[in-house]
């Protein structure tokens, strides 16, 4: 949603971004064709392929994911057509410059001549986007004028839906749209009966879109005021909002009363007109989530706090390798390779352990993985409901990885998953915690020996992480280990105290030695 704020603009479109998908080896015979008495095959998303949108949209959107963009920026995505939305020049440029180098980094073609870059006034979808709202472009408008009297009933259902689209910015539209939807019933002959009213009609609709207000972007932080009328058997409703001194219009709704309704004394009519207009637009939108009371900004008051992270790894005999970690500020809670190698499958174990090691405490996790935290927050449960299929039917990635972690979410007593920036400066705890994760799961993936590090149940406290192993236990762990394992310690760490343990050059007892293995 654009913001209330918003003043500046910069809309990208992607060249060819359909070609950007390749097809899998064994589905390019469906997308078989011949030219010039020869057999070709697409490699990649074809144009004329009906799921090629979706397929492009979906896929573009992981890919927006990963991309974190300053304060006060906000990316909306409309298939290959982007629009960045800030409230300052300075915050749009760098957005802008951002999303572009993050678009090049993904091998992206942006088409030059598309481009408009950081303007006050930028063309988007149709829409004039400005400061003071939305408004229909001049070009729209213009072919709106020459449209032609429809005679038949496809050329009248082409009208309406060119009208119906932007029907927020004609008042009274359904008032003014019904002589028109009488000739798309089934029994109308074709060409169809053309009156008096429907000339009406068919100019009154078309001279609205020529003279359509400048809609208003809605502000959520201060009221709105909602004119209700009623005419005919319709109920017209006008949304505003102040601005400034005066009331700006935000939106136009109109529905037409049921029959029950229709009879009703005018009195009466109104008063059934002003509650169909208080549902459209006053309607509420529920984002599911894996628990009714999870947060998305840290707990005032926790038991302590967690960062998760997950990393994939190549080998040098080209096996990939996942791991994830679970840690405090300074200390490992958990590390492991998975039997995966998606860092995305690596972030939900992380996630989903992170959940298990707090049973019954409160706690705050960061994650710096916009997909980890878009699936516990909004569209896991969604996934949950279809059966864990997407909206073709078919098997989402890492669906029994999505089930286990929404399970989990109910295992703290509260718990907050709060989203973090990844690969930034790091100026604050929540920074360095997220870097320590970071690094903790790349050395776990690239670990040769495939360890496991834990600190067992409830072994963790606060937020810098407490280890309450005793020296005992510490020289009893050394006494266990293997001579591999203790070569590579003396590599790592340094010379044995007077306990026998191995020591870091500060003298404190090696992180990894206070964790059980």
């Amino acid at each position: 949603m654009i913001p209330a704020s918003a003043t500046w603009f910069s809309v990208i479109d992607l060249k060819n971004a359909f070609f950007s998908i390749p097809i899998a080896k064994e589905s390019r015979d469906i997308f078989g064709f011949s030219l010039g008495g020869r057999s070709f095959r697409f490699k990649r998303a074809p144009q004329g392929y009906c799921e090629s949108p979706s397929i492009c949209s979906q896929a573009l959107k992981t890919q927006l994911d990963t991309i974190v963009l300053p304060d006060g920026a906000t990316l909306i995505q409309y298939i290959d057509d982007l629009l960045v939305a800030t409230d300052t020049e300075e915050i749009c440029k760098e957005a802008t410059l951002l999303l572009l180098h993050h678009l090049s980094d993904l091998h992206h073609k942006v088409s030059l001549s598309k481009l408009q870059y950081c303007r006050q006034e930028v063309t988007y979808l149709g829409h004039l986007l400005s400061k003071e709202g939305r408004k229909l472009t001049s070009e729209r408008i213009q072919a709106i004028a020459k449209l032609s009297v429809p005679k038949t009933q496809r050329e009248v259902r082409a009208f309406l839906g060119i009208t119906s689209y932007c029907r927020q910015w004609i008042p009274n539209f359904s008032l003014l749209a019904k002589p028109l939807v009488a000739l798309t019933y089934k029994d109308t002959p074709n060409p169809v009966p053309w009156s008096e009213d429907c000339q009406k009609s068919f100019s009154e609709l078309r001279n609205a879109l020529c003279s359509a207000p400048v809609l208003g972007t809605p502000n959520y932080s201060k009221p709105f005021t909602l004119y209700v009328h009623e005419k005919e058997g319709c109920a017209l409703s006008v949304l505003t909002q102040s601005f400034g001194d005066k009331q700006r219009i935000c939106a136009y709704f109109l529905s037409t009363l049921d029959p029950v309704a229709k009879a009703l004394p005018s009195c009466l009519r109104a008063t059934a007109s002003a509650a169909v207009s208080i549902r459209q637009s006053a309607g509420t939108e529920e984002e599911t989530k894996g628990r009714v009371d999870l947060k998305d900004t840290p707990l005032v008051k926790c038991d302590g706090t967690l960062w998760v992270d997950g990393s994939c790894f190549k080998l040098l005999n080209g096996d990939t390798t996942a791991a994830y970690a679970v840690t405090t500020l300074h200390t490992i809670v958990e590390a492991a390779r998975i039997p995966h190698n998606s860092a995305q499958a690596a972030e939900l174990i992380a996630l989903t352990r992170a959940c298990v090691l707090s049973k019954e405490m409160k706690v705050t996790i960061y994650t710096d993985s916009q997909y980890v935290f878009g699936v516990a927050h909004s569209f896991g449960r969604l996934w949950k409901e279809r059966g864990f299929l997407t909206s073709h039917g078919a098997k989402i990635q890492h669906g029994q990885l999505v089930n286990e972690l929404l399970e989990s979410l109910t295992l703290p007593l509260q718990v907050a998953i709060v989203k973090c920036s990844a690969h930034k400066k790091v100026t604050d705890d929540v920074g360095r915690g997220n870097a320590f994760a970071d690094e903790i799961a790349k050395e776990t993936a690239k670990d040769v020996m495939n360890r496991m590090y834990v600190a067992g149940p409830a072994r963790w406290v606060g937020d810098v992480g407490i280890c309450e192993d005793t020296i005992e236990g510490v020289k009893s762990i050394h006494a266990e280990a293997s001579e591999k394992e203790l070569s590579v310690w003396k590599e790592s760490t340094g010379k044995l105290d007077e306990n026998g343990c191995q020591n870091i050059s500060d003298g404190c007892s090696p992180m990894r030695m206070c964790l059980q293995w």
